[in-house]
């Protein structure tokens, strides 16, 4: 084997495979995994590919055997010779030629037959490649054939060339098939072409293989599908319909009943049933919107609206679907889509949008609460000046003086902006007040006649009360006087010669959710509540109305300030209670005062009274005497309260602050008769000089100026921080009142 060999050779004209450009390329990528999976054996017979193969050699004489691409025989040999086995491959030259040429014949050609010629004998081997796809698979070998051209003394000479026995080399040789090389060339062409029909064979089956495969996987496939969508249909409890628009019949799955309340089939499906089942208020939007898909404007559909379900309620469903189907023309065939129940969503979404308008609006009460409170507190200031200046001025002035006619009508118009006053700090909650263990069911029982009285005979009152008493720490006056407004407000808005106004009162538990649905409820403990009910069969009120009842100088009515509501609600709130109302037109308004139960009775002590003593000052020519601390940040209070003093009979040391009145008490408490103290400072605060005087020296009395209420007073009362209280804006008789309370020792 060597230089001599004539090649790689082509298959002759009429002889090219059923393919063109060489071996066929497979028709789908997909195939490309399962090329390598296979053996020759797998993909054909091989009792079928023995008898092609021993048909082949009995026909044409020569010997061949289809092996693997390592080279080991798949088939058994047909026509073997002895002169390449015995001879030949005994000599190591004659063996190594014989490998090189079965490496040369085992290459890949998918273009035609190699034919190679051994230098060692003169013999002719040919082999075709057969592959599957484009993976060399196997390879069919024939030969050899011993070149009639070759002269005897060519063959001697190879013989010795390799170091065989001469005789035995010939007497093998003569025993080979002889045939020209022309004929050797077509038998090697023929053997191409039926490689090429096996490689055909093992092609067609893996391709038959991989239409099973892909068969078997898409049944699976569908049959998986089937499953998962159950299962989804199952767990997300979506409803499927699968509409003809030709017919306007559907599909309906039992979900899509179910949902509804209804069992499969209790209505028919089709266009008619679904349209009497939709709100009527949501058809036309919901039509609009299936017109606009149907007419190719959106790609999909998808809208929100609620169908009636069987036991007459409404269940809001969000509607998803698509047009799966349209006629050449572009006419949508069918359409498929899904029902998904989002009442709970909408119930949700609504509840949050609720909470956020409640939010608002305490939020809205609140800042005007502040603003009010800051005002109220500012006005009382100057009222307290412009009232102190004008009872001074009075003092003064001889009973018989022209100006003290005009004098008492400006102190009127200062009582009443007092009063104005008062209930803005009502209505942010800083009023003073004095509370008590209060019996709700018994106020009320004693005020039924006064309820009548206040009809005036334009509503009949009805006043139902339970039997138990209901007990609530309150002040009695704050409370009764709330209870009148929400009679008074029902009886205005009572109409007709029926006009009712009820009045009732029940001890309810409430939880913390319940109490967050009410107007103003928000931050309530959950506990049990007294609630005082008072409703009227008026004309109720707009969802506008409704939503500014509570802001102050809002009102309907043509006379009126419009600070009942506002004002009762901030009376409420200081309680730890609240005030609900609900309202509809042309069904009345219901009004509910919450307040919170005593589990209990307590003992009653006084907090915060209006600054009017209990024994009403008849000597009016007491004089205080020694030194008096007065300490306010506001330089118009000091000065008309220091003339107070000074009018009193005390001498006055000023402090601007609550730093530099604990600067001058430290210095001179020993001297001191008493400390008149403002609450509300800027910096240190009336708590923490109070305490901090307190703690220098507990027997100076200290008399607290405030101008409205604060939790901290009852704690400092029920300690004896306090000598007393004078409430602003306080007149020159209060106040001398309270500091001769406290410099006698009988306020502490």
């Amino acid at each position: 084997m060597g230089a001599e060999g004539i090649g790689k050779g082509t298959a002759g004209p009429g002889c090219a495979p059923p393919w063109s450009g060489g071996f066929p390329v497979p028709a789908a990528d997909a195939l490309a995994p399962l090329l390598g999976e296979f053996e020759l054996t797998d993909l054909l017979d091989l009792e079928v590919l023995q008898r092609m193969q021993d048909g082949f050699a009995a026909a044409t004489g020569v010997a061949s055997v289809i092996t693997s691409l390592a080279g080991q025989p798949i088939t058994r040999p047909s026509h073997s010779n002895r002169l390449c086995a015995e001879i030949v491959c005994a000599t190591e030259l004659g063996l190594a030629s014989c490998r090189r040429s079965d490496r040369q014949l085992s290459q890949p050609n998918p273009d035609g037959p190699t034919l190679y010629s051994c230098l060692n004998c003169g013999l002719w081997d040919a082999g075709a490649s057969i592959f599957v796809g484009q993976r060399h698979l196997a390879n069919w070998l024939i030969g050899p054939v011993r070149d009639q051209d070759l002269d005897r003394e060519e063959v001697l000479r190879r013989a010795r060339r390799i170091g065989a026995d001469e005789k035995r080399f010939v007497a093998a040789y003569e025993e080979v098939e002889a045939m020209p090389a022309d004929q050797f060339r077509q038998v090697a062409n023929i053997l191409f072409l039926m490689a090429n029909q096996l490689s055909e064979q093992a092609y067609q089956r893996v391709v038959q293989t991989a239409l099973l495969e892909r068969s078997r996987q898409a049944e699976e496939q569908v049959r998986a599908s089937d499953e998962r969508l159950a299962l989804v249909m199952e767990a997300t409890q979506d409803a499927v319909w699968d509409w003809n628009l030709e017919t306007e019949w559907a599909y309906l799955s039992p979900q899509y009943y179910a949902m509804l309340g209804y069992g499969a089939g209790d209505f028919a499906p089709c266009l008619d049933s679904w349209r009497q089942l939709v709100h009527p208020e949501d058809l036309p939007a919901t039509e609009a919107e299936l017109s606009r898909h149907l007419g190719g404007e959106t790609p999909n559909y998808q809208t929100e609206y609620r169908m009636l379900m069987k036991d007459g309620s409404w269940c809001w469903l969000r509607s998803r679907g698509r047009v799966v189907e349209r006629a050449a023309d572009g006419r949508p065939l069918r359409m498929l889509g899904t029902h998904i129940d989002i009442t709970e969503q909408k119930r949700e979404v609504e509840r949050v949008v609720q909470s956020q308008e409640r939010l608002q609006r305490i939020q809205r009460f609140e800042s005007l609460g502040v603003l009010a409170g800051g005002v109220a507190h500012d006005f009382n200031n100057h009222l307290m000046c412009i009232m102190g200046n004008l009872e001074l001025a009075t003092l003064e002035l001889s009973e018989d003086a022209a100006a003290a006619e005009f004098i008492e009508e400006a102190m009127t118009a200062s009582r009443r902006s007092a009063e104005l006053c008062r209930q803005m700090l009502a209505y942010a909650g800083r009023r003073a007040m004095q509370t008590e263990m209060v019996d709700v069911v018994q106020m009320l029982r004693e005020s039924s006649s006064l309820l009548q009285v206040t009809g005036g005979g334009r509503a009949v009152v009805d006043v139902a009360l339970p039997p138990q008493p209901l007990l609530v720490r309150a002040d009695p006056v704050e409370i009764q006087q709330v209870v009148m407004n929400l009679v008074t407000n029902a009886m205005e808005a009572a109409s007709g010669s029926d006009a009712t106004v009820s009045v009732s009162v029940q001890a309810l538990d409430c939880s913390a959710e319940t109490l967050g649905n009410l107007c103003f409820g928000e931050g309530l403990a959950a506990g049990r509540y007294a609630v005082v009910r008072v409703g009227d069969n008026g004309s109720g009120m707009a969802p506008e109305v409704m939503d500014r009842v509570f802001e102050p100088f809002f009102t309907t009515k043509f006379q009126g300030r419009g600070l009942g509501l506002p004002a009762s609600l901030g009376i409420a709130r200081a309680h730890g209670g609240s005030i609900c109302l609900r309202s509809e037109p042309g069904k009345g308004t219901v009004a509910q005062l919450i307040l919170p139960l005593m589990s209990e009775e307590a003992p009653r002590t006084g907090t915060e009274a209006e600054g009017e003593t209990a024994d009403p000052l008849d000597d009016r020519t007491w004089r205080g005497t020694g030194r008096i601390l007065l300490v306010d940040d506001e330089m118009a209070i000091r000065d008309i309260a220091r003339k107070m003093l000074e009018r009193a009979g005390f001498e006055v040391v000023l402090a601007e602050s609550g730093a530099r009145a604990i600067e001058i008490f430290r210095e001179s408490h020993q001297e001191l008769a008493g400390v008149l103290l403002d609450w509300a400072m800027p910096g240190l605060g009336g708590d923490d000089v109070l305490h901090e005087l307190r703690r220098i020296n507990a027997a100076v009395p200290v008399v607290l100026a405030s101008g409205y209420s604060q939790a901290e007073l009852t704690e400092l009362l029920s300690t004896e921080l306090l000598g007393g209280i004078v409430h602003k804006p306080f007149s020159y008789d209060r106040l001398r009142e309270a500091m001769r309370i406290a410099t006698s020792g009988k306020g502490r």
